[in-house]
C-alpha cells in the first residue's frame, strides 16, 4: 500500500474501536444494498447503464486481467480469490 494512502486510512480510522473502515453517521457496518442503491445505482442511470451489483467488477477485472494484461498467475489468483 502506497504510503500516502496508508497514511489517509490511519486518518480516516482514527481512535475508533469498533474495527469498521467504512462505517454509517451513527458507526454501523455499510451495507451492499445501501451503496448500491443509494451511490452507485444513481450514478449508472445517469450514465444511461443498467444497474448491476458488485460482482460485475470482479467479472470485468477477471476479463480484464486475463485478456488484456501479462498479469503472473500467482498474482491474478491471488486478486480473484484463488487458491495457490
Amino acid at each position: 500500500m502506497h504510503p500516502s494512502v496508508a497514511k489517509l486510512l490511519r486518518e480516516l480510522i482514527g481512535e475508533r474501536k469498533s474495527g469498521l473502515l467504512f462505517r454509517t453517521r451513527t458507526g454501523q457496518q455499510l451495507h451492499q444494498s445501501n451503496i448500491l442503491r443509494r451511490v452507485l445505482h444513481p450514478i449508472l442511470e445517469e450514465l444511461g447503464q443498467p444497474k448491476c451489483d458488485v460482482h460485475a467488477f470482479r467479472r470485468f477485472r477477471n476479463t480484464y486481467l486475463r485478456n488484456y494484461t501479462s498479469t503472473p498467475p500467482g498474482v491474478y489468483r491471488f486478486w480473484m480469490g484463488g487458491c495457490n
